[in-house]
């Protein structure tokens, strides 16, 4: 919760650039550490991207300095951030030359470097596994919290204090990490996901799970998976990790089999990036239903069969139909996307019926089988039907990456408080008035529901009127507005600025609804996502 606050207090156009840089890092951090990664990522890049100056200098700001630098570490973007801790750390040397110091440990700038130095070896250690630099990177951070490094600085120590603790978490989601990725996964394979595009430096809660479960879905005996992760919760990034590994141990493809071809494009796009640093290509895209001479050419041909090929099930079942074991020996591993799609009536036979023909040709084989969706509610049904003796890993989460918070506001009237003034006309001549406050309702993806109220006089007013001064005092019945125009007010909570219309309208029975009023509340709804 305490990552939204400063989420939303980052809206706020009127904060200083300290002030963003400093609720962007006390946001990014608790997201981090809240287990919502994606969320600090777009803390990251929405400070990168308001940052008015082409290029910081650190020894030119230095009281920005170490917030910058955590702000930016914590994004965690691996092709960025080497660049700029670069330029960062050569700032930081021209002035130390410039001040004939080895460095700025004695200086003003000394806790700033220091915060720096130590983000940049830590940062070489999450990408590459270096032991050597998280040491040291341990070791200047651990001096700016004790003060061992200059004059006091309280955003270096406060920085390099939540870096400190950060990391171990960090280290706990690394490919390099022996116990998410056993040691018989090639170096190539972690270097592969650390450097490749994007750069993945720590794993999702559901990632790490699925790879620290027992068996491994890594272990070659392993042959049907069955997982259900919702959208946005890197099932993706999974069938990208299942399929470099296979890649780098055989020497046969990967059958990567999708719903549609837009979405079978986006996926051999993001392969292609996967396994190029494997020496390993994607195959061009191709029709849904192979021609003759495609299903003539399918074994014979002078070409060099790619390593991955996208599909969709209509053209994996017309290979099954023309040549069932050249398919097999061509793919050792059948990636099913969007494996939900079984219960549709039209397309779900045909992805059935490749799904069912692989399974029976390959009860006796080392191929593999996985089926990943983000909508399956029997998991342990489907499961059951792709291996009936029950060997297949299920792999559930409800874990989702960006987390919204929902809010619905509007006005609440406080009867005990009505005022009742005379005089207000000859027809209705009394004027009741009642207090109105806000209400905030927040609803978290989890589906919890809190309500926050205003304190104190918010100055909104609903005003009813009546013939006998009684009438009307507690039920919600007025007859027309106390102000013609409406009133716009804004207020704000948490940093996000809402314009709200407090304006209740009901009309007398007698009379037909005013097309030129506002209806009975009205009400503001926004989404935020990190």
């Amino acid at each position: 919760m305490s990552a939204h606050v400063f989420d939303l207090a980052m809206a706020n156009p009127d904060r200083t650039r300290e002030e963003m840089l400093s609720f962007g890092f006390a946001s990014a951090i608790g997201y981090r550490r809240g287990g919502r990664e994606p969320n600090a990522t777009a803390i990251s890049e929405r400070l990168r991207k308001t940052n008015d100056q082409e290029e910081f200098d650190v020894t030119r700001q230095l009281a920005l300095a170490p917030l910058e630098v955590g702000a930016a570490f914590l994004g965690l973007d691996a092709r960025t951030l080497f660049q700029r801790f670069a330029v960062w750390r050569r700032q930081f040397a021209d002035l130390a030359t410039i001040s004939e110091l080895t460095d700025l440990r004695s200086t003003a700038y000394g806790p700033s470097q220091f915060v720096t130095l130590g983000a940049e070896d830590l940062l070489h250690f999450l990408v590459r596994g270096n032991l050597e630099r998280r040491d040291r990177g341990l070791q200047r951070l651990r001096a700016v919290v004790a003060d061992e490094v200059g004059p006091e600085d309280l955003n270096a120590r406060w920085v390099a204090g939540h870096i400190l603790q950060f990391v171990d978490e960090a280290w706990a989601g690394s490919v390099w990490n022996p116990t998410i990725l056993p040691p018989s996964v090639p170096s190539v394979v972690r270097q592969t996901f650390a450097s490749g595009s994007p750069a993945v430096v720590t794993l999702w809660e559901p990632q790490r799970n699925l790879l620290a479960s027992t068996p491994s879905p890594l272990n070659g005996n392993v042959t049907r998976m069955v997982l259900a992760v919702p959208t946005s919760g890197g099932k993706t990034l999974m069938a990208q990790l299942l399929a470099a590994n296979f890649l780098a141990e055989s020497n046969r493809s990967v059958c990567y089999v999708v719903p549609t071809r837009s979405l079978g494009r986006e996926v051999r796009r993001a392969m292609a990036r996967r396994v190029r640093m494997l020496q390993k290509e994607a195959g061009p895209e191709l029709p849904d239903y192979p021609t003759l001479w495609d299903l003539m050419t399918f074994d014979g041909g002078n070409d060099e069969p790619s390593d991955v090929d996208v599909m969709t099930p209509e053209r994996l079942v017309q290979l099954i139909r023309h040549d069932a074991s050249g398919t097999l020996d061509r793919y050792g591993m059948f990636v099913f996307d969007e494996a939900q799609l079984l219960k549709e009536q039209g397309r779900g036979f045909a992805l059935e019926s490749a799904i069912s023909a692989l399974d029976l040709l390959t009860r006796e084989t080392d191929h593999r089988i996985v089926l990943i969706s983000a909508a399956m509610g029997n998991v342990g049904s489907i499961a059951q039907w792709l291996s009936p003796n029950g060997a297949a890993l299920v792999n559930e989460s409800d874990w989702r990456g960006p987390r919204r918070l929902h809010a619905v506001f509007n006005t609440d009237a406080d009867w005990e408080l009505t005022s009742v003034e005379s005089g207000a006309g000859t027809v209705w001549p009394f004027r009741h008035t009642t207090e109105l406050k806000g209400l905030i309702r927040l609803r978290l993806a989890n589906g919890q529901v809190t309500t926050l109220s205003t304190q104190g006089d918010t100055g909104w007013r609903l005003v009813r009127k009546s013939k006998d001064g009684e009438s009307g005092l507690n039920r919600r019945r007025s007859t027309e507005i106390a102000r013609p125009r409406i009133m716009s007010l804004r207020q704000t909570w948490f940093g996000r600025s809402v314009t709200q219309v407090p304006f209740l309208w009901w009309p007398p029975r007698s009379s037909k609804p005013n097309p030129s009023l506002l209806p009975l509340q009205h009400r503001t709804r926004w989404s935020t996502q990190g």
